[in-house]
């Protein structure tokens, strides 16, 4: 609970000298009840994705057209606009979900105000707007915001399926030599000064 601004105007005004009123301010506030820790709410953003979306910006027709008739992972059209709250917490929601499912999932991202025309194709004029493919048909249209847990299970229910893609493998030990240790402490060169110092 935050010490409410107004209250604390209120009592320095009440109190002759700042120190008082500053005294009176820090034991008001470590009065207060200090809330519970708690488990996050689902519309909070969790932990940061280990791996980053698949994200791709849809710029025209042909490029959108040949995004949707991808095989494999769910193809998920993302269409915003700047001007739209709702998109922009909907771009970050879907940004933070698209690294969870790296791989299955690929999101083309259509921003209506530098592709007007896939917008008016695609009769597309409530934001935002999701479409799902799957192998070239679309699967499902949601139109409206969503909090992360309704995009997890949105996405886990259409990639049934859908084979989890190893991360790129790593150099092995082999075929890379260990760097050299370099101490943490070193000792300092013999005529060393701090900078801006000059020895007379």
């Amino acid at each position: 609970m935050k010490f409410h601004a107004a209250a604390s105007f209120l009592l320095l005004l009440a109190v002759p000298s700042c120190d008082k009123a500053k005294d009176l301010l820090s034991k008001a506030k470590a009065a207060a009840p200090k809330p519970a820790p708690s488990a996050a709410p689902a519309s909070a953003p969790a932990a940061a994705p280990t791996r980053p979306a698949d994200l791709t910006m849809l710029r025209d027709t042909a490029s959108f057209d040949e995004f949707i008739s991808t095989k494999g992972p769910l193809m998920v059209t993302h269409f915003h606009w700047e001007g739209c709250e709702y998109s922009k917490g909907m771009c970050k929601v879907l940004d933070m979900v698209g690294g969870e499912y790296a791989g299955r999932v690929k999101i083309g991202r259509i921003d209506t105000d530098e592709a007007p025309k896939i917008g008016r194709r695609e009769k597309v004029n409530s934001y935002p707007h999701l479409r799902l493919y799957r192998d070239g048909k679309m699967v499902e249209e949601v139109t409206g915001f969503m909090v992360v847990s309704q995009v997890q299970a949105l996405f886990e229910k259409h990639i049934q399926g859908i084979p989890v893609t190893a991360a790129p493998p790593s150099p092995s030990a082999a075929d890379t030599p260990a760097p050299a240790a370099e101490p943490a402490i070193q000792p300092m060169k013999k005529n060393w000064l701090p900078p801006g110092i000059e020895r007379r």
